[in-house]
C-alpha cells in the first residue's frame, strides 16, 4: 500500500484485535506513527521494507513480557524499555533465518532496580537513588540536564530523552559510571553532545535538527574510544564528522540516516577493526567510498536510498572475506548489468538488490564466484529481463523474485523460459508466491 500514511486506531474495549497472534506488514513506505497499543494475544511482529514505520509500542506484550519477532530494524518501544539497534549487532548471526533481519526482542526485563519516567523538570529532583532505566519524555521546560542530579545515580545503565523540544545541551559530567545506552530523540534544539570517556556503550540520536557535531572539536578524541554503537537518524545539520577519522576502535555498529547533506564518510574507516554492521540510508548527496577502503571485518552491509553511492570495483568489497550479508537498494542510474565481476567477496553469504531502475541482466560472471551463496532476494527491477545463460550458483537454497515484470512468466512452475535454471533451488517465492 505505497501511499498509507497513518493508521487510525479506536478506542475499543479488549483491543481492536483481541485474537491476532501474527502481524506482517509489507512495503508500505509512507505509514509512520504507531501501530494499535493493545494486542493482548500478539506473539510475532514482521515489518519489511516500511522505512517511515519506526515506533510501535505493544503494551499488552510488554506487560506479559512476551517475546516478539521483529524485523526491518525496526524500534520496539515500551514503558521500561527501549530495544533499539544494540540487539540488531547480533541478529544477522543467525544460520539460515528466515528472514535477514530477524530480530529477538524481549518486550520487558526483570530487574531489581527501577525504571521511571518523567514529563516534568520538578521531577527530575525527586529520582530514587537505584536507578536501572529513566526515561524523559515530552517535558517542555527542559533546557539542560541539572548538573549532578543523572550523575549520582550510578546504577544507571539506560537513559532516554525524547520529544524535549528545549533541550540544548548536557552538563559536563551527566554520564554515570554504569551507563549503557544513551537515546535522544526529536530534542530540535539540541546542539552538541559530549560522550563521557570509557562510559557509553551505545549512542543513538534521533530527529535533532540543529545537532550540529557529535562533541566540541577540540574534546572529542578522548571521549568516544569505548563507543560500540552508533545511531544518528533524522540530522539533517550533522554535515561533517571529525578530522582523521572516528576515534571509535571498539564500534562495532554505525546505522546513518536521513543524512540529506552528507557527502564524505567518516576518515580511515579502515582502521575500525572491530567495526561489523554498517547501514546507510537516505543519504542522497553521499557519493564516494571511502578513502583506505572498508573495514576489513565488516560482515553486514546495508545501503539503501543513497542514489549517487553506486556499487563498483572501486569500492573493494571482494576484498573483504569476512562480508556475509549485503544490501542495495535505490536507482543505481545506468546499471544494465549487475554483478561485474570480481565486485563481490567469494564469501558472500546472502545478497539482496532491490529497485535498480534500468539493471536489464544478471551478470553470470560476477555470479558465478560465489561458491557460498545461499539466498539471493531482487525485486522492484521493472527492466529486468533475464537471467544468467549459465544458471545461478548452485549453492542458492532461497531465491526471491519480486515485482520484476518481465521475469514473472519466465519463471512459472515448470513452464516458465528459465526454470531450469532455478529447478534446483529449494525454495523459491515469485510474488508472494512460495514454490519447492
Amino acid at each position: 500500500m505505497s501511499e498509507w500514511e497513518e493508521w487510525v486506531s479506536s478506542e475499543v474495549e479488549g483491543g481492536e484485535f483481541p485474537c491476532l497472534r501474527e502481524l506482517c506488514i509489507r512495503r508500505c513506505p509512507k505509514l509512520k506513527g504507531n501501530l494499535p497499543k493493545q494486542l493482548p494475544s500478539i506473539v510475532k511482529v514482521e515489518i519489511f521494507e516500511s522505512q517511515e514505520l519506526v515506533t510501535t509500542p505493544m503494551t499488552e506484550a510488554s506487560s506479559h513480557k512476551r517475546l516478539l519477532e521483529y524485523h526491518d530494524k525496526v524500534l520496539l518501544i515500551s514503558e521500561v524499555k527501549v530495544a533499539s539497534f544494540m540487539e540488531q549487532m547480533t541478529v544477522f548471526k543467525l544460520e539460515d533465518a528466515a528472514e535477514s533481519s530477524l530480530l529477538m526482542v524481549q518486550g520487558a526485563t526483570a530487574s531489581s532496580f527501577e525504571s521511571m519516567r518523567v514529563s516534568k523538570v520538578s521531577e527530575l529532583i525527586k529520582l530514587p537513588s537505584r536507578l536501572h532505566s529513566l526515561k524523559i519524555e515530552g517535558c517542555d521546560d527542559l533546557e539542560f540536564i541539572p548538573e549532578g542530579v543523572i550523575g549520582s545515580i550510578n546504577s544507571l545503565q539506560h537513559f532516554y530523552i525524547i520529544n524535549c523540544p528545549s533541550l540544548k545541551s548536557f552538563t559536563e559530567d551527566y554520564p554515570p559510571t554504569d551507563l549503557k545506552t544513551l537515546y535522544i530523540r526529536n530534542c530540535k534544539k539540541l546542539e552538541f553532545i559530549k560522550p563521557a570517556e570509557k562510559r557509553d556503550r551505545c549512542l543513538s540520536i534521533w530527529d535533532c535538527a540543529n545537532l550540529e557535531s557529535l562533541s566540541k572539536p577540540e574534546g572529542i578524541q578522548e571521549h568516544l574510544t569505548s563507543l560500540e554503537a552508533l545511531e544518528i537518524r533524522d540530522c539533517p545539520s550533522l554535515v561533517y564528522f571529525p578530522k582523521g577519522g572516528l576515534p571509535t576502535p571498539n564500534l562495532t555498529f554505525i546505522w546513518l540516516s536521513n543524512r540529506k547533506n552528507l557527502k564524505n564518510l567518516p576518515d580511515q574507516l579502515q582502521t575500525l577493526k572491530n567495526l561489523q554492521s554498517m547501514f546507510l540510508n537516505k543519504c542522497p548527496e553521499l557519493e564516494s567510498h571511502p578513502d583506505g577502503g572498508w573495514p576489513s571485518n565488516l560482515s553486514l552491509f546495508c545501503v539503501t536510498f543513497c542514489d549517487k553511492l553506486m556499487p563498483g570495483k572501486e569500492w573493494g568489497l571482494h576484498g573483504l572475506d569476512c562480508l556475509s550479508h549485503l544490501e542495495i537498494e535505490g536507482k543505481c542510474e545506468n546499471m544494465k548489468s549487475f554483478p561485474k565481476e570480481k565486485l563481490l567477496p567469494r564469501n558472500l553469504n546472502s545478497l539482496r538488490i532491490s529497485g535498480f531502475m534500468d539493471l536489464k541482466y544478471l551478470d553470470s560472471m560476477g555470479l558465478q564466484h560465489l561458491s557460498a551463496l545461499k539466498r539471493l532476494d531482487i525485486s522492484c527491477c521493472d527492466q529486468l529481463q533475464s537471467l544468467p545463460e549459465d544458471g545461478l550458483p548452485s549453492s542458492l537454497s532461497f531465491l526471491s523474485i519480486k515485482e520484476c515484470s518481465l521475469l514473472k512468466s519466465k519463471l512459472r512452475n515448470k513452464k516458465g523460459k528459465y526454470w531450469s535454471k532455478i529447478a534446483h533451488i529449494s525454495c523459491i517465492e515469485i510474488d508472494e508466491e512460495f514454490i519447492s
